[in-house]
């Protein structure tokens, strides 16, 4: 019986221990399918948001890990996870801190097929609400869609690459979607060529690497900011958005 409790002594110390030595080290939490900033494969966890805080923060010991967006989210806010990569919102800046400078700057656009018949209008488009009346195609999922296009008409389709292909094959009229995303699945998508962007830019969003406000780990927003600045003057940021987007 002595040995029994010895032994679930230590192994109650070893279990502590290692909880102890998880929370010293940071955990970044990320969208597991946000297709090319993060998402998750047979590789691990992978995207452009992941390379730039690997090449900023390569110094400090890092835990990465890839959630559905939802659920990151919440594992930030209750104190489960130190930060995350996201747009500075109010509701957000109640509970974490914001980076300075901005992991990536994207723009928000509007992509037609190629002599849409109604591409005088489309051509107006100056907002989300002039775009009623259009069939946009987006993936199930994608809840700043669900929430942004509420009011619209929606054809939801399982996967992103499937909604270009409707585009392609049109199924749909429009696709809202920011550069990164289209570049990145331009590359390999066979059709790709009869997609247009149209030259309206609907937003332009920054997203910054954000840290919990009682998160011991609040220093490295000050680490990010000095090593983000040198990352672009090395030439080496622009390399990392080309490995998503050679148009780039």
């Amino acid at each position: 019986m002595k040995l029994i409790l010895i032994f679930l002594s230590i192994l109650f110390c070893s279990f502590s221990a290692q909880a102890q030595n998880q929370k010293a080290t940071p955990l970044l939490v990320f969208s597991d399918s946000y297709v090319p900033m993060s998402w998750k494969s047979d590789e691990g966890l992978q995207g452009i948001l992941v390379d730039v805080i690997k090449n900023t923060l390569s110094d400090v010991p890092i835990r990465f890990e890839g959630y559905p967006w939802a659920r990151a989210q919440v594992l930030v806010k209750r104190d489960d996870a130190d930060g995350f990569i996201t747009i500075p919102t109010p509701a957000r800046l109640k509970y974490v801190k914001c980076s300075d400078e901005p992991v990536i700057n994207v723009s928000i656009g509007i992509y037609t097929y190629e002599n849409h018949p109604r591409m005088n209008e489309l051509l107006k488009v100056k907002s989300y609400n002039d775009l009623k009346g259009f069939l946009i195609s987006d993936y199930v999922g994608n809840g700043w869609a669900k929430k942004k296009f509420s009011r619209l008409n929606v054809t939801w389709a399982k996967t992103i690459e499937q909604t270009y292909k409707m585009l392609i094959n049109k199924r749909a009229d429009v696709l809202i979607r920011n550069q990164f995303n289209f570049g990145y699945f331009s590359q390999n998508l066979k059709g790709a060529d009869k997609i247009s962007k149209l030259p309206t830019s609907l937003s332009d969003v920054k997203f910054h690497l954000c840290i919990r406000k009682n998160s011991k780990h609040l220093n490295l927003l000050k680490t990010f900011d000095v090593a983000m600045q040198r990352l672009r003057q090395s030439g080496k940021y622009i390399e990392i958005l080309k490995r998503y987007n050679s148009a780039l």
